[in-house]
């Protein structure tokens, strides 16, 4: 080619052309700027002229030459965070293009980015309208919606930029990765299926669209894409470190593949592949583990024992291994008869011959009855007292209740407390175990461990006194053990003594000054007695100078235990705060999860991905976050509660007497405005002084004025609630918290949920449930709602009529939830008996946990209650009722005397 234009070039005629071309292509360029400039000329007289639908002139179509660099430069800028830079190249750029779309999406960028959000939103909506079917247009206002969290208008926006240009890679990334977060399982496969099109050799892709169809519910295709994948790795090059890697990668390919057909419910073909890929999987426990566990699904006993019992030989200290050898060869695990039983422990104790394992030790103690519990406990026991091994209690916890081994037996209760106050009297008297003369003496730290126990057993047990007076008996044995404090604590919180618990922790905590668990339990207790103050100053000792504060450590069970203490103290725009801390803790868990997903495609443990993904799907039923949700929805009801309140309050008192309150009310708020002005001025003061960042999102609303100052808490929470109902499995307290806040705020669809989860818990059978039904029915006045079958079926069983049964239904909630559901005022009239029926039930408090501390609580709620009725119903028969709930107090308050000089 270089021979022929150098012949060619040397033709006149030749050169003659080449000269009328460049003398074109300049002509050109002149012709369009003064195009340009007209048309620019002619719209901006338009637009000063009248008001009309603006007209697509030359700024709209794409840049050439000069102007096109420009525009690159600019997205440059942008992409360096060159803000301040790109906002002026964005300006240069509209001098001449005005009315061109992607210039302005870029300037309204920059500007969001420098802080002035509404103004760049303007104009990237003014430049999508300028060039509708710009791919950039689309893209930028959908980093936008992305940033500001609304996911799904970021996700409209890209498709629509798919639409304009569909091979757009970085496009596609964005949409994928927004997809899965969003979990259109299907859109995302079809979206890694065009990226796996456009770019075969990425890795990525194709475990992209494996993992999307997979979980899209097409598993056939998933193992159609693995296939393909593996056959085009099989011309990799022979370097021993890519062989490796390739090998540990084509071994977590064929698990995943038997993964598939096991969701597929494939489980003989997912065995038969599993055999034949043996060789090729490098993992061998993982590959003995899903061998077994389809064994164990196919019912094939002792083929999955013989695995199980491989597996036990790698690890002799996993339980689950001797779980499922055990239902190999018995072929259940639960519902063991006395027999199957003593074959059980007769083959765990072959395996104690083969393997040293304290695991297996323990596990005997689950099968072992009577004699055999009682000489295998006694041995078990004496090695950690001997050693002197605090975790006995939290080892053998177990047995005390019904678990999975199904251990649970009075007996065993009743041998343990027997055992270890015979140990107890032996080594006060002889300082043995046992009372045989001969033998060596235990060490002196024996008894103290003994009486470590003991305390701790009774306090299960609910023998408060009992506990309290062997602890006290084993701190005066050794008073410098920091751990004897944090059980007293713990009993004395049982027993309601919060203040004594706190100081008792405080000098447990002091003993060791080192220990940051006795900090964290210290911390607890000084919330549960109200010293707030005192316990963020205890938790700040171990917060290193480089953070700010526990916000931004998210330390959730700080915020929830200061939650708590801020409501038992009625400051509950702080439980607000602190509860929302927690609830806000959790959406950044979630975001956080964009990066996570480009991370794990890429290294390719597709099976722990998918483990995860389905993982992340229950966080909204964490205990953790349904606690917090719960304390909200608490704190609402209270408000609710003082709104009502309020109302009758108000209704009472003459026009000069409403004018003081709201001026006393007035000037409350200001001077807590005042106070929270000074604690975020000192805070950010000390913040300075060591050099640390502010968060800002924490000094918003620092005390929770603005949440606890609404005048719509019913409406406010709905949110809230919704939480509960997207919950798989929420608590009790939550549920009922949640069907309350719905049911006065009169959404049925919110209702359904929450009662068709309540009815697959353990209120199902309680008087609430039907009584929550039965006011669900009234919101369906002109039956636009269909209810489900069980609401009508529960609400049958219900008379609305029946205050009786209303009212034990409020009752009945009381531990549970701390605030208290009233009555409308029409059947607050009905009620005053059924409240003297339902209180003078001696066995009503009987079917508490039998602490005291929830006797004391129902007692407390039961009284705000009939506070209420008196504010609301002043009758003659009050005074008989209030003396009811005084007497039946004081017939529980022996329950309470184990302190008399506690306030509490």
């Amino acid at each position: 080619s270089i021979v022929f234009v150098r012949l060619w070039g040397h033709c006149a005629l030749c050169k003659a052309y080449s000269y009328f071309k460049t003398f074109y292509f300049c002509w050109r360029i002149v012709m369009s700027k003064k195009k340009g400039a007209k048309v620019a000329k002619k719209g901006s007289s338009k637009a000063t002229s009248a008001v009309s639908k603006p007209k697509i002139d030359f700024g709209a179509h794409e840049l050439t030459g000069k102007s096109a660099g420009a525009f690159r430069e600019l997205v440059g800028l942008y992409e360096s965070k060159q803000f301040k830079k790109g906002l002026k190249a964005a300006d240069a750029l509209l001098k001449d293009f005005p009315g061109h779309g992607e210039t302005l999406s870029m300037k309204g960028l920059c500007t969001y980015n420098l802080g002035k959000k509404e103004e760049g939103m303007a104009m990237m909506k003014d430049g999508l309208t300028k060039n509708i079917k710009s791919y950039i247009c689309w893209h930028v206002l959908g980093v936008v919606h992305k940033a500001r969290s609304e996911y799904e208008q970021a996700m409209k926006c890209y498709q629509n930029a798919l639409k304009h240009d569909e091979k757009n890679l970085t496009i596609l990334r964005d949409l994928a990765y927004l997809q899965i977060y969003l979990r259109d399982y299907a859109g995302f496969a079809r979206t890694e299926n065009t990226l796996l099109v456009n770019r075969a050799e990425n890795k990525v892709h194709w475990m992209g669209f494996a993992v999307g169809s997979h979980l899209a519910g097409n598993g056939d295709k998933a193992l159609e894409v693995i296939d393909a994948y593996l056959k085009s790795q099989e011309k990799v090059s022979k370097d021993d470190k890519r062989i490796a890697m390739v090998n540990m990668e084509e071994s977590e390919l064929h698990l995943y593949k038997v993964m598939i057909m096991t969701d597929l419910q494939k489980h003989e073909r997912a065995l038969a592949y599993l055999r034949l890929k043996k060789s090729k999987i490098t993992d061998d426990i993982r590959y003995f583990e899903v061998e077994a566990s389809l064994l164990s699904v196919l019912k094939k006993g002792e083929e999955a024992a013989a695995s199980f019992e491989h597996l036990i030989g790698m690890n002799p200290d996993n339980l689950d291994y001797y779980w499922g050898y055990l239902e190999g060869v018995l072929g259940k695990r639960a519902c063991l008869t006395v027999e199957e039983r003593e074959r059980a422990l007769a083959i765990l104790e072959s395996f104690e011959d083969k393997y040293r394992s304290k695991s297996l030790r323990r596990l005997c103690l689950d099968f072992a009855v009577s004699s055999a519990f009682q000489e295998r406990v006694d041995a078990y026991a004496k090695e950690y007292l001997r050693k002197g091994i605090p975790s006995l209690f939290s080892d053998l916890k177990g047995l005390y209740g019904p678990g999975e081994s199904e251990s649970y037996s009075t007996d065993k209760i009743e041998m343990i407390e027997e055992l270890f106050c015979a140990y107890a009297a032996n080594l006060k008297k002889c300082s043995r175990f046992t009372e045989e003369a001969s033998g060596v003496e235990e060490p002196r730290c024996a008894l103290l461990w003994t009486l470590f126990y003991l305390s701790q057993h009774w306090h299960t047990t609910g023998e408060y006194e009992k506990a309290l007076s062997a602890i006290d008996e084993a701190i005066a044995h050794t008073p410098t053990l920091p751990d004897l404090y944090m059980v007293k604590a713990s009993i004395l919180k049982g027993v309601g003594a919060f203040s004594a618990a706190a100081e008792s922790s405080e000098f447990g905590r002091k003993l060791d000054l080192a220990d940051r668990y006795l900090n964290c339990e210290s911390t607890k207790f000084l919330h549960f007695a109200g010293k707030m103050d005192q316990a963020r100053d205890v938790a700040y000792l171990f917060n290193k100078e480089k953070y700010n504060s526990f916000y931004s450590l998210q330390v959730a069970w700080f915020e929830l235990s200061a939650a708590c203490g801020y409501f038992q103290t009625g400051e509950i725009g702080k439980a607000m705060k602190m509860n929302r801390c927690v609830i806000e803790h959790f959406s950044e868990f979630r975001e956080d999860e964009f990066e996570f997903n480009q991370y794990c495609l890429r290294r390719g443990l597709i099976r722990d991905y998918v483990r995860n993904l389905r993982y992340l799907n229950t966080l909204p039923s964490s205990s953790t976050l349904l606690e917090a949700v719960s304390g909200m929805l608490e704190c609402y009801l209270v408000l609710d509660e003082r709104r009502l309140k309020d109302d009758i309050e108000t209704k009472r008192i003459s026009d000069d007497e409403k004018a003081a309150l709201k001026r006393r009310r007035q000037k409350a708020e200001k001077r807590l405005k005042e106070e929270e002005t000074k604690e975020i001025a000192a805070e950010k003061a000390r913040h300075q002084a060591k050099e640390t960042e502010v968060d800002s999102l924490e000094y918003e609303d620092y005390h929770g004025l603005a949440m606890a100052g609404t005048k719509t808490p019913v409406l406010d929470a709905v949110a809230t609630a919704m939480k509960v109902a997207e919950a798989q499995h929420p608590s009790t307290k939550a549920l009922v918290a949640a069907t309350e806040i719905a049911i006065r705020n009169e959404t049925p669809d919110i209702v359904v949920k929450l009662l068709e989860k309540m009815q697959s818990s353990t209120l199902a059978q309680a008087p609430i449930f039907a009584s929550f039904c039965a006011r669900a029915k009234k919101l369906s006045k002109d039956g636009a709602i269909v209810f489900s079958e069980f609401v009508d079926a529960a609400a049958a069983t219900f008379r609305p009529s029946n205050a009786a049964g209303r009212l034990s239904s409020i009752v009945s909630v009381l531990p549970f939830v701390r605030s208290v559901f009233f009555l409308s005022s029409e059947a607050l009239e009905e009620a005053i008996p059924a409240i003297k029926e339902v209180v003078a039930k001696d066995g009503f408090f009987d079917v508490q946990s039998g602490s005291p501390l929830a006797v004391a609580q129902s007692l407390i709620a039961l009284r705000r209650f009939v506070e209420y009725v008196s504010a609301a119903i002043p009758t003659s028969s009050l005074p008989s009722l209030v003396d009811l709930v005084e007497e039946c107090a004081h017939k529980q308050w022996p329950r309470l005397e184990l302190y008399k000089n506690v306030p509490e």
